[in-house]
């Protein structure tokens, strides 16, 4: 899988179907059935491009009616850590689907986790990060509940972005992944069996004095 091909995990069934292999081998009905909600076809396209991710492997038994099983790879359950504790907080797959898929909002995420920040300092702490850039996925993780604006009564007043309860149930699996160097993988860009990392670009000299006067 190429840099370029967009993230597995990123699209919509993949964590469910992931979540639930971590149980053990399923073969194709069984684990529709299991994820519940999943067209077939959709399914199927979801498998091929877990395989091609490395995260799950097929193996098909010879006979007559051919049986075919899924399971993951080693590199598949080395995302048990992310995916057992956000089942348990109810975090809903589609919405960490999305943002994994969605470049920059897992980083801002993670930097909201500590505190309540402003835009300029978010900036500072994810390098790379235009200011359009950050407007808009605050826009995108306020709109889908992760992220709340408030209004600090200051002169002048300062407006701050922090996590929502349903975005720190989300940061603590993304800082799990990140502890575990499996952020990347999570977010899908995995090739040949490494790790393949986006590096952000660096920073220019005006964003590096905006960020240094915003600390």
């Amino acid at each position: 899988m190429s840099i370029g091909d967009p993230a597995p995990l990123g699209c919509r069934w993949s964590l469910a179907i992931v979540a639930t292999l971590l149980a053990g081998p399923c073969r194709t009905l069984e684990l529709r059935r299991r994820v519940g909600g999943i067209r077939l076809k959709v399914l199927s396209e979801r498998l091929r491009a877990l395989e091609r991710a490395g995260c799950v492997a097929r193996t098909e038994a010879p006979g007559y009616p051919r049986r075919v099983w899924y399971a993951l790879t080693p590199t598949g359950r080395r995302l048990g850590p992310v995916l057992r504790p956000w089942a348990a907080a109810g975090v809903a797959w589609e919405l960490a689907e999305m943002v994994l898929k969605c470049r920059w909002t897992s980083e801002i995420v993670l930097a909201l986790r500590a505190a309540a920040l402003r835009p300029a300092e978010v900036r500072a702490r994810v390098p790379g990060l235009g200011k359009r850039r950050l407007f808009a996925r605050l826009a995108w993780l306020e709109a889908r509940g992760v992220v709340e604006r408030r209004v600090v009564p200051s002169r002048p007043p300062v407006t701050v972005h922090r996590l929502t309860p349903r975005g720190r149930r989300l940061a603590a699996g993304l800082a799990r992944a990140a502890a575990r160097d499996l952020l990347a993988l999570a977010a899908g860009r995995v090739a040949a069996g490494r790790v393949v990392v986006r590096r952000p670009p660096p920073a220019s000299g005006g964003a590096r004095r905006e960020a240094a006067s915003a600390g």
